[in-house]
């Protein structure tokens, strides 16, 4: 038996089944240091197309020892990994415990365990009718076990933006240098 049900009945159904609800108003605050992050994080080019810009940005990438596992040129998106060696990881729970022996396990360092490895999300964006004027938004992160409230049975990692300055001036800076090597000399 087929049943028929009038038109606006169906479209009601499929409207309702679409209808999402609002996810927690906290993940969608700013905090305090946000505005500071982004500009840290972003730089004006001009004088390279796209292409140029994004080459330019792999090839610093890869410099720094990141793997590309993401390369859209037509969305302006990157993304890179850089895993750690056991030996550096081990190097750093070494100092963590001898900081946490001359600190009573009270210094804010040792409250994570060190990085396994690093990742990087860098999205171009033009600007206005300008075909050679771009943003680069940068954002590095690294990647840790999950251990105290973030632990699960899984042995699960989570990601933690870098917000250190030094690190993004250091990238745009090669940046900008690979750029300059990459322009004809008039």
């Amino acid at each position: 038996m087929l049943l028929r049900f009038p038109t606006w009945a169906v479209l009601l159904i499929l409207a309702h089944g679409c209808a999402t609800e609002p996810g927690p108003a906290h993940l969608m605050q700013l905090g305090p240091h946000a505005a500071a992050n982004r500009e840290a994080q972003t730089r004006r080019f001009s004088g390279a197309s796209e292409a140029e810009l994004l080459a330019a940005c792999v090839g610093v990438l890869q410099d720094q020892g990141f793997r590309i596992t993401t390369s859209e040129a037509r969305l302006g998106v990157i993304t890179g990994i850089k895993s750690r060696s056991d030996q550096d990881v081990l190097a750093d729970v070494g100092r963590q415990l001898a900081l946490a022996s001359v600190t009573l396990g009270l210094h804010p360092d040792i409250k994570t365990p060190p990085p396994d490895s690093y990742g990087v999300v860098l999205v171009t964006r033009r600007i206005g009718s300008e075909a050679r004027t771009h943003d680069v938004r940068a954002t590095f992160y690294q990647m840790l076990l999950g251990q105290g409230a973030l632990a699960s049975p899984s042995g699960q990692r989570y990601a933690a933006v870098i917000t250190s300055p030094a690190l993004y001036q250091q990238f745009f800076g090669r940046l900008d240098a690979a750029l300059a090597r990459s322009r004809p000399i008039n």
